[in-house]
């Protein structure tokens, strides 16, 4: 009586600390997510905010085929254009023969490089 009552001890507490190492692993997966989201959420802000990585000056080079200088001056000049992150030209009507062809944006296919 007296072994089975301790294997039943000693099956309890392998129990009891196998619960323990799988409720720590959650607790610290919970936090690593967590963490990663904060530090995520707080670049992304960084990065949007309007006072960086602001867009002081932006040359356009190449043939314009189906847009003209001055659509594009028009469509600069009327508000701050927002920091790199933040600008959307497709918004302003500022799009090329390459978008309207292939009906994706990215990097490095706005005006001029049609």
């Amino acid at each position: 009586m007296a072994n089975e009552r301790a294997f039943a001890n000693q099956k309890r507490e392998m129990q009891l600390q196998r619960l323990q190492k799988l409720a720590r692993g959650l607790l610290l997966a919970t936090a690593t997510v967590l963490t990663f989201a904060t530090v995520g959420l707080l670049a992304a802000d960084q990065l949007y905010r309007p006072d960086t990585f602001v867009i002081k000056q932006l040359k356009i080079r190449g043939a314009f085929n189906h847009i003209t200088t001055e659509q594009v001056r028009e469509a600069l000049a009327e508000e701050d254009l927002g920091n790199f992150f933040s600008v959307d030209l497709l918004a302003r009507g500022i799009t090329s023969n390459w978008y309207a062809l292939h009906g994706q944006s990215g990097f490095g296919q706005c005006v001029g490089h049609g």
